[in-house]
């Protein structure tokens, strides 16, 4: 009897067409609607780790200093990224400030915590030995949908447009935390190229994280 494997059949998301995982292929795209299904990567767990570290502590700059500083006429107001969703409630847009509060702090927060969990405790594994990382597969879950609803590229757009339209009857004050909203994003869209979270599983489950 043969102790091959049997080989592993993989689902289209797009036409649910099945068809064999090829092992060592680059790339895997669908035979019938060629939707991509997966390419090979090889997360370097440190250098995962070292991004989530950074972004966590951009998030945090931008959360608690103020974005920007505002003179209007004698009246001056600062505000941070949680300040802008406060104001919006304040000013009676309810629904506006949760969608706010909920793409622009709410989910960025969670994706880059969740990556920082992922990526310290698979890295750990890897040098300790199998143990079991709680709550792993959900924690890989919610790093897809929040990072599918994180906005803060739109809210920087936003608050860049803002801030010119400002300029004529305002004194605009530029502060670190919107500096650090533009790394942010630059930081988050270097993770979403390198974080990958079916790969990440398998590896988990080959280093004994699941059990």
């Amino acid at each position: 009897m043969s102790d091959r494997a049997p080989p592993e059949l993989v689902a289209c998301p797009d036409c649910d067409a099945l068809q064999l995982r090829v092992a060592g292929a680059y790339r895997l795209t669908c035979w019938r609607c060629a939707a991509l299904l997966g390419t090979q990567h090889d997360e370097r767990l440190d250098r995962l780790l070292a991004l989530s570290i950074a972004a966590l502590v951009l998030f945090l700059i931008a959360n608690l200093l103020p974005l920007v500083r505002l003179n209007l006429q004698g009246d001056v107001v600062t505000t941070s990224l949680c300040g802008a969703a406060g104001a919006l409630w304040h000013a009676g847009m309810e629904p506006i400030a949760a969608l706010v509060a909920v793409t622009t702090v709410l989910l960025p927060g969670v994706y880059i915590v969740a990556v920082c969990y992922i990526s310290a405790g698979l890295l750990w594994i890897e040098h300790a030995g199998p143990r079991r990382l709680p709550l792993a597969d959900l924690v890989l879950r919610a790093t897809q949908h929040a990072q599918a609803w994180s906005m803060l590229e739109v809210f920087l757009v936003g608050a860049l447009v803002a801030i010119v339209r400002l300029k004529p009857v305002a004194l605009v004050d530029v502060r670190i935390a919107l500096w650090s909203v533009a790394g942010l994003v630059l930081l988050l869209a270097t993770l979403a190229g390198s974080f990958h979270p079916q790969h990440l599983w398998e590896r988990l489950e080959r280093a004994g994280g699941t059990a």
